[in-house]
């Protein structure tokens, strides 16, 4: 019964389902609320489990946007995560009211914790990336990646820069260097656009044995990926290995 509860609760049909602390102290013995507490937190790392993959690159590789992590970010994925935050915090609140071990409750605590700092700084880098790369990605198909309130975040910061940008610098300018984007009216491109720098050496590790791969357009360059080793390769190269999952960003 205890099984059945938590798994509608947590990955059941009804998303709205939550945990009610106060229910859980009083109806649920001990023993099933420990189990409880062991249940949601595993689902916990398996829902962030292959988010962690990419959230140490992503955070430390600032000036690199590989298009395979911005996409959007896997919806209901998200919202299990944070829902399981929540009722992991209410379990905790109801595990420490019922006058279990501190310790324990503690040591759970600590784990929420670091999963709540990997979600939010995942997040938060996220962010900074898309306001950097802002104009890049409102004129490509990254936007179609994008969430629709990170949308809405990338355009209130282009409007934003604009707007500020005309005011201070661009007005003052002779007529033909007022473009937001461009150097001057000559320009062809949008020569202004700052890109990810995808030509970034990056340390990588291969999953498995991908064998002998080029790494430029003439063939002049061929490395030979084995299983976990190490490489220190640039990320326009190894690109399409990222996107499919056969090579990790370390």
């Amino acid at each position: 019964m205890i099984e059945k509860f938590l798994f509608h609760a947590l990955i059941g049909q009804n998303a709205n389902m939550n945990y009610e602390p106060v229910l859980l102290s009083k109806d649920i013995p001990p023993m099933h609320l420990k189990l409880l507490l062991l249940f949601i937190l595993d689902k916990l790392k398996l829902y962030l489990r292959s988010q962690q993959n990419f959230w140490y690159p992503f955070t430390f590789h600032l000036k690199l946007m590989h298009e395979s992590f911005l996409r959007i970010f896997e919806g209901r994925c998200s919202k299990k995560c944070q829902s399981s935050i929540q009722n992991m915090e209410d379990t905790v609140e109801a595990y420490a009211g019922n006058g279990q071990d501190a310790l324990t409750v503690s040591l759970y605590q600590m784990d929420l914790d670091r999963t709540e700092f990997l979600l939010r700084s995942y997040l938060r880098t996220r962010l900074q990336k898309i306001e950097k790369y802002m104009i890049h990605i409102s004129k490509s198909e990254l936007w179609n990646r994008l969430s629709k309130p990170e949308q809405e975040f990338a355009k209130r910061c282009k409007e934003n820069m604009e707007n500020h940008l005309k005011q201070s610098v661009l007005s003052r300018l002779p007529f033909g260097y007022q473009d937001f984007v461009k150097q001057s009216i000559s320009s062809e491109e949008d020569d202004m656009v700052p890109e990810p720098q995808l030509d970034t050496f990056v340390f990588c590790k291969s999953k498995g044995s991908v064998g002998s791969f080029q790494l430029d357009a003439v063939g002049d360059e061929v490395v030979d990926l084995i299983a976990d080793d190490l490489y220190v390769l640039r990320y326009k190269s190894i690109k399409p290995l990222v996107e499919t999952g056969q090579i990790d960003l370390v």
